[in-house]
């Protein structure tokens, strides 16, 4: 899953790097303008589905880190365990 998601991210940053070659091709203010309309709607987006998944990442590295914790005890009990929502 992990390399799936770099994956993703790569590929995202890679367009993104094309994108702005892209751009220092353009010739008029018009497109000069809708472009910079298109690039502020994607940050916006990915700004917004970051926010989202990053609460998320927190519990699931908290989740992880009692794990590990309970593996260095020796003391695994099950996912009840520090496992609330």
């Amino acid at each position: 899953m992990h390399e799936n998601i770099l994956k993703g991210l790569k590929a995202f940053g890679t367009k993104l790097t094309l994108k702005e070659e892209n751009c220092k091709s353009i010739s008029t203010f018009g497109e000069a303008k809708k472009t910079l309309e298109k690039c502020a709607k994607l940050r916006e987006d990915f700004e917004t589905i970051s926010e989202k998944l990053i609460p998320h990442l927190r519990r699931y590295e908290t989740k992880v880190n009692i794990l590990t914790a309970a593996i260095d005890k020796d003391d695994y009990q099950g996912l009840e365990d520090g496992f609330e929502e």
